[in-house]
């Protein structure tokens, strides 16, 4: 028993202390709880990313700073790890991740002259930035869903459960947008009962990119297990995670 205390003690130091958890566990959600809170507190009543990344409430310039800087960094963040440990062949996507979420977050700003607060204007809603920022939310959905099945977890059902994920989705927003859903009084969610939905789909790519980039515990017993069905790819830890075989 404290033969196995010890070894899971050490392991969890050595995760904590690996550059996977910190860029892709703890400063994403760091960026999440910290963004989500500062929007709660502004006042808002629903807590979609999207409001984590841009509230629709009056902000002062320092919070704006702050929400904005916590952001980019999570984003760099994600970048660089995607960039060091994707196989060359892959890494388009580290740049492709990087451009999707900037494109995400500036499509959905509202400080200064989208919105006017004082006269309560709204001249976000309907305009080219909202449609832009719908798209944008689209992209990252597929993007997160073709790389987390065909570059780190290759199990169809994980990508049966996205799928449903989706679908539901899309069923609950459209009814709560003509007004069918009830209110749940549930300061965050409202009538939007896929706002969890909408958080778990996400959190969990990143979730999934930490677990199969470099296992824990196959790291500490020396193994170096198949990573993905993917040609070349492989897991190789001692390398610091996924490698293009034939380049080494």
């Amino acid at each position: 028993m404290a033969g196995s205390a010890d070894f899971w003690s050490r392991a969890a130091v050595v995760v904590l202390e690996e550059e996977r958890t910190l860029k892709i566990l703890i400063i994403p959600v760091t960026a999440v709880i910290t963004t989500i809170i500062m929007t709660m507190y502004s006042g808002a009543d629903q807590a979609f990313v999207s409001d984590a990344l841009n509230p629709d409430m009056p902000e002062d310039t320092a919070a704006f700073v702050a929400r904005y800087s916590i952001w980019h960094l999570a984003f760099f963040s994600i970048f660089t790890f995607k960039r060091t440990h994707l196989p060359r062949n892959l890494r388009w996507l580290a740049y492709y991740n990087l451009v999707s979420l900037l494109f995400a977050i500036w499509t959905s700003y509202r400080k200064g002259s989208m919105k006017d607060f004082e006269t309560g204007v709204d001249h976000y809603k309907g305009s080219i930035n909202e449609y832009a920022h719908w798209l944008s939310a689209l992209n990252l959905f597929v993007l997160f869903v073709a790389e987390t099945y065909f570059v780190w977890w290759r199990d169809k059902r994980l990508l049966r459960a996205y799928g449903v994920f989706a679908g539901l989705f899309v069923v609950l927003f459209l009814l709560s947008e003509f007004g069918v859903s009830p209110d749940t009084g549930i300061r965050g969610i409202r009538q939007h009962f896929e706002i969890p939905m909408e958080w778990a789909m996400v959190l969990f790519h990143f979730v999934a990119v930490w677990h199969r980039s470099a296992p824990a515990e196959a790291c500490a017993r020396g193994q170096t297990p198949r990573l993905t069905e993917l040609g070349d790819v492989h897991s190789d830890e001692r390398l610091g995670g996924m490698v293009d075989l034939g380049a080494v």
